[in-house]
């Protein structure tokens, strides 16, 4: 007992012995689960065994075991369609016809280009409805889907020129004319004018007309 300075008379708290404490944690291990709501030692280790020994523990998880080549569907496949992947889609874009003048209208204009970082694949045709900016003789150029390096003066590609009114099918090979632009040449075209890119006679001497067709693709380097 404790006397206070108002004299009045506290009882300690009332605390185990030793002896008590002893006998108290004797007893408490001796029980055979004495934390009913935890897993015992044991216990752990055998649910710890069983997932580990299954087939699938984690299902609607892929496992580090599974197909993962892409070239599957399913659960535990990875294809992906072509078309999905943004930086291989083959995108559009509207090719202009020029003869030393643009062609103010086409029946069909139809381009589409895939860029692999500075790689750039191109594919098309056009067809003229009217060519009345075209200069007979002047060479045939084609915008690019994407501007080129300024030194890229070669591409990898070909073209053909149709001559609907002639009746001519010109086969041809291109050449970078501006960063912007490719020209199609001649097959038999073998010399170069720097400013013209043609030299005598190695030209399409004949005026893009109506109904002519160019199809074309080709590979070159991107800016």
């Amino acid at each position: 007992m404790r006397i206070n300075n108002g004299g009045t008379a506290t009882i300690p708290p009332t605390q185990a012995t030793d002896v008590e404490v002893a006998a108290a944690i004797t007893a408490h291990e001796a029980l055979a689960d004495p934390h009913p709501g935890y897993d015992t030692a044991a216990e752990t280790a055998t649910a710890v065994a069983t997932h580990a020994g299954l087939a699938d523990p984690h299902t609607g998880y892929r496992l580090e075991s599974a197909d993962h080549s892409h070239l599957t569907t399913g659960l535990q496949g990875g294809q992906v369609p072509y078309g999905a992947l943004s930086a291989v889609a083959a995108q559009d874009y509207n090719p202009v016809l020029n003869q030393s003048g643009n062609i103010t209208s086409y029946t069909t204009r139809i381009g589409h280009y895939i860029q692999f970082g500075k790689l750039v694949l191109f594919w098309g045709q056009v067809t003229v409805n009217n060519a009345t900016g075209a200069v007979a003789g002047n060479p045939i150029n084609v915008s690019l889907p994407v501007t080129a390096r300024a030194d890229a003066l070669f591409l990898l590609g070909t073209g053909v020129f149709i001559d609907i009114s002639a009746n001519i099918f010109y086969k041809g090979h291109m050449q970078i004319f501006t960063s912007t632009s490719f020209v199609l040449m001649p097959s038999n075209d073998i010399s170069v004018d720097a400013t013209n890119f043609y030299l005598g006679n190695k030209v399409y001497t004949a005026i893009v007309a109506t109904g002519d067709i160019v199809h074309f693709c080709g590979l070159y380097e991107a800016l």
